[in-house]
């Protein structure tokens, strides 16, 4: 699609901007992560997906894009809304679905905690933890009572 302005025709396909790579740590497992952010002529985003260890090994051996490693367990509130509910999915084998629907009442019930009282991270990853967990337990005896 062609987008006219006064300056002349602007095309609307997504061109790619950059790339970052990570590696979570969480409970001693390591998970790799892949963000890319697209740009159009009125609009941007960032797609994120999970990849193997090879390729963030790659990445990291090139040396040309970011590549950063994170202690889940050290910055829970730190971590993207989107590459929690794709690591936990991975991590319990369970649905995209579910995993959001948990990390966000798990996260909305520690940003609650946190207003009301000051813990330490480790703290804050247990809260997050035990919230996550029970929101999923809800989740599995809804699905089983269906």
């Amino acid at each position: 699609m062609i987008k006219f302005s006064r300056a002349g025709a602007k095309d609307n396909r997504a061109r790619l901007r950059w790339v970052k790579y990570f590696k979570y740590i969480i409970e001693g497992q390591e998970y790799y992560t892949k963000q890319k952010a697209y740009l159009t002529y009125c609009d941007g985003w960032i797609d994120e997906d999970l990849i193997v260890k090879e390729t963030y090994d790659r990445a990291v051996k090139r040396g040309k894009q970011e590549c950063r490693s994170i202690i889940v367990e050290d910055n829970i509130l730190e971590i993207s809304i989107q590459v929690l509910p794709l690591i936990y999915s991975e991590k319990y084998q369970i649905s995209y679905t579910a995993a959001n629907k948990s990390v966000y009442k798990a996260r909305e019930a520690l940003l609650l905690v946190i207003k009301h009282c000051d813990i330490s991270s480790s703290t804050e990853y247990r809260i997050f933890n035990k919230v996550f967990n029970y929101h999923l337990s809800i989740q599995d005896e809804e699905r089983i009572a269906i």
